[in-house]
């Protein structure tokens, strides 16, 4: 389901991104089509368990909300900076060696504050002087922060994919809506290959973490 909704979004952006030049069908108040925008959102995120090296995560679905700053440019390209957090429970199922052949599990249920911060870029493809559709990536961090005192805050490195639409209600204010879809990576790497033939740079990484959820949000457009 999330790989189909990934490709989903993929193939939606990168349709935008083709054709969002050849269109442009609305200016702002100075006759200009830069825009700088502000949208405060809120927006709701399902439920996720995923594996670690000492266990396992369920967190509980539940709302979110946030704040994003946008900048089109008149190609209609968006630049964005994206915070949103999220308030949920989260219980880890943790297991660790005591001894040679000792095993300890136990459970641990906390509040758990998820804060997203990112950077963007999105292609944008006006329909008419009201609806736009659009569709991009974003990449950033994650701070998990356990309310549970034994537990520290943990940092992750995460992109993003979304799409969606905003409808203008006028020159100055508009509603967005998004599916979108976050993905921390739990894990990276490098290598480096030196040859006869030459040499090579890879990085790599994986997750098992992916967030999907929605949001809507009320745009001033200056």
């Amino acid at each position: 389901m999330i790989r189909k909704i990934t490709l989903f979004i993929i193939a939606g952006f990168l349709s935008i991104s083709a054709s969002a030049k050849k269109d442009v069908y609305y200016t702002n108040a100075s006759g200009s089509d830069d825009k700088i925008s502000l949208t405060p959102f809120t927006g709701f995120n399902f439920a996720e368990s995923f594996d670690t090296d000492f266990g396992s995560v369920y967190m509980e679905q539940g709302p979110v909300y946030g704040l994003s700053l946008e900048y089109q440019t008149n190609d209609n390209i968006e630049y964005e900076l994206t915070w949103q957090k999220q308030v949920t429970r989260a219980t880890a199922n943790v297991y660790y060696y005591a001894g040679y052949n000792d095993i300890i599990q136990f459970n641990k249920t906390s509040d758990l504050a998820i804060d997203y911060f990112m950077v963007g870029m999105n292609g944008i493809k006006p329909t008419s002087d009201l609806i736009s559709l659009y569709g991009g990536a974003s990449a950033g961090i994650v701070v998990f922060t356990p309310r549970a005192t034994n537990f520290d805050a943990v940092v992750k490195f995460t992109v993003a994919l979304k799409a969606g639409v905003k409808i203008n209600i006028n020159e100055h204010l508009g509603i967005r809506l998004q599916p979108q879809l976050y993905l921390p990576i739990q894990s990276m790497g490098a290598n480096v290959f030196v040859g006869s033939q030459g040499s090579s740079v890879g990085l790599s990484g994986y997750s098992t973490i992916t967030q999907f959820g929605g949001i809507g949000g009320l745009t001033l457009t200056f």
